[in-house]
């Protein structure tokens, strides 16, 4: 396997996303405990937790390596296939990019324990967690895994919870769980990026990681979501709503559906996200696929962002 890329790998978080993992780890780690680094990628996210790190006053670090990144490391999605093709490195569907993530690494190599594999089979951690920075709970079962396996190892009063996904309307189970702790974490930081950051306030009981866990498909989730909506604010909510119009969707109720992505529609100023556009479209497709037939500006972003995705194009 030949790889050729340059100095700058880039990768899939924003560069706010990078900057604030960077002054978090500078501001709050103790080097008590470790940091999980889950779904790492080639390593962006990974180096600004180094670069938080190095900016510590602390001259110690941890006997063991005080970042723990997880990654299946492999080619197992197309748009991950174009992304490491656009940085100039010949990975093909379902070969590995390990070698690119330890490049990227460097000499910080040492600072990183890395496992790669799936999350059932290496992500037991059985040290304290500091801050966890989750981007690998694709699925409710993995969700459930990081809930389960991840929080009873966070110190109350001081670890952190970044979940990398939070606004993503594809993955509601993520605000669907928080939304189940909400009485014993804090909202740190409402948004940056698609991010959102939670600090453990109190353990957690097993009953009540083992409920979070599960239902995020189930009507009586709604009231949860409803909760979350409000606990994060309207300035940041907006994702959050759509993810509650495709719920009505997903469980029959499309008249409520419509009538919710209407008003999302009607607003004048789109929110701030990035991806904003891609998670309109893309509800829109599923609840109201009638509106392309003469709404050319819907017609517009459905081209730019949801006919590849359902093979229209």
């Amino acid at each position: 396997m030949r790889v050729v890329v340059g100095d700058d790998l880039g990768g899939f978080i924003e560069d706010s996303e990078a900057d604030y993992y960077e002054q978090i780890v500078r501001r709050h780690f103790r080097g008590e405990g470790c940091i999980v680094d889950a779904g790492c990628f080639i390593g962006a996210s990974t180096k600004a937790l180094i670069r938080g790190l190095e900016a510590r006053n602390q001259q110690h670090e941890p006997p063991e390596p005080p970042i723990i990144a997880i990654d299946r490391f492999t080619a197992s999605d197309h748009y991950v296939v174009e992304f490491l093709a656009g940085i100039g490195a010949d990975i093909r569907f379902g070969e590995s990019f390990l070698p690119i993530f330890l490049r990227n690494l460097g000499r910080d190599t040492p600072r990183v324990e890395v496992r790669a594999g799936e999350l059932v089979q290496v992500g037991r951690v059985d040290r304290a967690i500091e801050l966890a920075v989750i981007d690998l709970a694709k699925t409710p079962a993995l969700n459930g895994f990081v809930l389960q396996r991840w929080l009873p190892q966070m110190v109350p009063g001081h670890s952190l919870i970044i979940h990398q996904d939070f606004y993503s309307p594809t993955q509601p189970w993520i605000a669907h769980s928080m939304a189940g702790l909400l009485d014993y974490v804090s909202l740190e930081h409402d948004k940056v990026g698609e991010s959102a950051v939670f600090r453990l306030e109190r353990p957690i009981p097993a009953n009540v990681l083992r409920e979070a866990t599960f239902g995020w498909d189930r009507r009586d989730a709604l009231p949860c979501l409803d909760r979350m909506i409000e606990f994060v604010g309207t300035r940041v909510a907006a994702p959050l709503r759509l993810m509650r119009a495709l719920a009505f969707h997903s469980l029959g109720d499309n008249a409520k559906a419509r009538s919710l992505l209407e008003e999302e529609l009607a607003q004048s100023t789109p929110p701030p996200d990035q991806k904003w556009e891609k998670w309109l479209s893309a509800a829109v497709v599923a609840v109201m696929p009638e509106v392309f037939q003469f709404n050319a500006v819907l017609g517009r972003l459905y081209w730019r962002h949801g006919a590849q995705r359902l093979g229209h194009a």
